[in-house]
């Protein structure tokens, strides 16, 4: 007998070798099956190239005929940068596709289901744990038309970022450091200010994953460094503009003199101004979030400083935290905390994480969570 939701995690750990390629799509992963037997898999290897059931039918060939696809997301039924999957599966000669949950894209949304059924191939739902964690950040890109929002900051043991001068190398250790380069991978677009480019210089790089990736989808990686910077401070040998294989993308007021602009473009390519207007020298945080929208950037990860960081918590523009805690303390009045901002009156109008998780990297903590907003 065949075990469904075995086959539908398989599937599930497919789709996570798409991490960090495939966004703003979705992880996907799909196995054909016939006569008990696997026939075929695939997975979505990376953003603009063929979906995961499109790459099993391929690997199957002839053995699709009456075969069950397994997938954990529904297949699409539109045209994008791929033609529809739904089209695919029904000439393939496939019979049965069973998934883990629908495509929350509101032009798939159970379309892609009803299709497949009105074309006599039957369709099973396995809710199967893990399936809707995997595409979470998919999910918000798509629901809310804003990027998941990761909020990442190393503190010390007295809630300090910094010291009075601005010092903060090094709260944590290597492990933890490597950890996030690590991480930066797994995100479209890494988030600072003007502050902390002019402080800490910052290269702002990833490291590619441990695990084989074809050299070809490393090519493909997209990968942003954006700067908040409503004056045009950053300057010109900052350490941001040394990785070619990386778009810098910097975020300016419509007020900056038009030949300062100019200047850049002489000097400097792989780059982008967002022009926005400010209030208050700010710019509008679902403007910018909209920007980013647009330019199809589906996960970001704020790294500071503080008032950037300060900006997205007032805002309710957090989806995940992870703050590593290093094992220093700091003191003192002029020290810098993480998060400003307006004060509250009472302990019962704080936040608390939910769904934390604990890890450790030699003297350093790292806690992950959730906060529950209302936007």
């Amino acid at each position: 007998m065949v075990d469904h939701i075995k086959l539908l995690k398989q599937a599930i750990k497919l789709a996570e070798k798409g991490k960090g390629l495939v966004s703003p799509n979705p992880m996907v992963g799909a196995i054909i099956v016939q006569k008990s037997k696997i026939v075929g898999s695939g997975y979505h290897q990376c953003f603009g190239m063929p979906h995961a059931e499109v790459e099993a039918i391929k690997k199957a060939g002839k053995n699709t005929i009456g075969a069950t696809l397994y997938v954990n997301l529904e297949p699409c039924c539109h045209w994008g940068k791929t033609p529809p999957c739904t089209e695919k599966i029904i000439s393939s000669g496939i019979k049965e596709v069973i998934s883990c949950m629908k495509d929350p894209n509101p032009i798939v949304n159970g379309n892609g289901f009803k299709i497949l059924q009105e074309n006599g191939i039957k369709v099973r739902l396995f809710p199967v744990e893990g399936a809707f964690q995997l595409n979470q950040p998919y999910i918000t890109y798509i629901t809310k038309k804003r990027p998941y929002i990761i909020l990442k900051w190393a503190q010390t043991i007295d809630g300090k970022i910094a010291t009075k001068t601005g010092d903060s190398k090094w709260i944590t250790g290597e492990k933890a450091r490597k950890f996030v380069r690590e991480k930066r991978f797994e995100i479209d677009g890494i988030v600072v200010g003007i502050n902390t480019v002019l402080a800490d210089n910052p290269f702002l790089d990833y490291i590619p994953p441990q695990f084989e990736v074809k050299k070809k989808l490393l090519e493909r990686k997209r990968y942003y460094k954006i700067i908040i910077d409503p004056h045009l401070k950053t300057p010109l040998e900052s350490n941001i503009w040394k990785n070619e294989k990386s778009k810098v993308l910097i975020f300016i007021s419509d007020k900056v003199d038009k030949e300062k602009i100019s200047f850049y473009h002489q000097k400097k390519e792989n780059f982008e101004f967002v022009c926005l207007s400010t209030e208050n020298g700010k710019f509008k945080i679902d403007e910018f979030l909209g920007q980013l929208y647009k330019k199809e950037i589906g996960i970001i990860m704020v790294e500071g400083g503080k008032n950037v960081l300060t900006w997205f918590f007032e805002n309710r523009k957090v989806d995940e935290f992870l703050i590593f805690i290093g094992n220093k303390i700091i003191g003192g009045e002029n020290s810098i905390n993480v998060i400003g901002g307006k004060d509250i009156e009472k302990i019962s109008e704080s936040f608390y994480l939910e769904n934390r998780k604990i890890e450790f990297f030699d003297d350093d903590i790292l806690i992950r969570g959730k906060v529950c907003f209302q936007e």
